[in-house]
């Protein structure tokens, strides 16, 4: 009965994503932020279509917003300023209201390579079944960058440990908006964007990993992981209870000892076995070489 529903959603769904003409719903959210919404502002002018549309939720700045937001009014289709509760609680004022077939979370401190979501919107174009995409990209921080990709076969979405055994940047995320009957809005949390995903394959929804470059997020003592990190272990602790399997909560603390006793010996070899027979990857291999073919993982 459950599966007759979800089929029922999502071939309702795909014919209102045709009928749609709205093509991206872009929801920027923003608080007493305003020299970085304007640069986030001048980078939205470039990648924002004619069949696009931006919404921005203001959590009610006191600050110079305003004035950025007068300055960007021919970019902005709605606008929301009002106290918020959280970040989380501002996007899902963003998704009530958004009206494209897709719809992107952007933030004031990540880059979008145009090129690439392109390309992802063409694989959601192609595969419309696929309710959550999650794009892979690129994380910087202290002059050091490293990639959010996976390799082919890892079959992303298909268990509920995959978002904390792979991680979900919530910058790399594409939701079709008519699943989110199915999905639900985001949830409220430190870790929202690993809940996130982790419900969603709870619920039945298809969710996939894309091999694209989509994203160059810059991360600082700033970013919200780090401002909220307790917070954010703690969080992750639960939702992990809520949604990983038995087997991968009971590796959940080996991952974290060789950080926290790192001349422990004790620590490396529980580190040594996670890598083998969690993430089933040889000690000392060669790491794969990192290809953004556009493919599904």
């Amino acid at each position: 009965m459950n599966l007759i529903c979800a089929q029922k959603l999502r071939w309702s769904g795909q014919v209102e994503d045709r009928q749609n003409d709205i093509r991206i719903s872009f929801i920027l959210t923003t608080m007493n932020r305003a020299q970085d919404l304007k640069f986030a502002l001048n980078r939205v002018r470039e990648y924002k279509r004619s069949t696009d549309e931006l919404i921005i939720i203001d959590g009610d700045s006191t600050d110079a917003t305003p004035a950025v937001l007068e300055e960007f009014k021919d970019l902005v289709d709605i606008l929301v300023s009002e106290p918020d509760r959280s970040s989380s609680h501002a996007q899902n004022k963003g998704f009530l209201l958004a009206r494209g077939r897709y719809i992107r979370h952007v933030t004031d401190d990540d880059e979008l390579n145009i090129s690439e979501f392109e390309r992802a919107i063409d694989v959601l174009d192609s595969h419309p079944e696929i309710d959550l995409l999650v794009c892979g990209g690129t994380k910087m921080m202290n002059g050091q960058s490293w990639s959010v990709w996976l390799p082919p076969g890892t079959n992303y979405g298909k268990s509920t440990d995959d978002p904390f055994k792979y991680g979900a940047a919530g910058v790399g995320f594409i939701v079709r908006r008519s699943s989110l009957s199915l999905i639900g809005l985001h949830p409220v949390g430190a870790a929202a964007d690993g809940e996130y995903v982790a419900q969603a394959i709870a619920i039945g929804a298809n969710v996939r990993f894309c091999r694209v470059n989509l994203f160059l997020h810059s991360m600082n003592a700033d970013s919200h992981i780090f401002k909220h990190r307790k917070r954010h272990r703690r969080h992750m602790r639960e939702i992990e209870k809520r949604y990983a399997s038995f087997s991968y909560r009971n590796t959940y603390h080996w991952r974290n000892f060789k950080s926290m006793y790192s001349r422990s010996p004790f620590a490396l070899h529980l580190a040594r076995r996670y890598r083998r027979f969690v993430l089933r990857r040889p000690v000392g291999s060669v790491p794969l070489q990192k290809n953004w073919d556009g493919g599904l993982s």
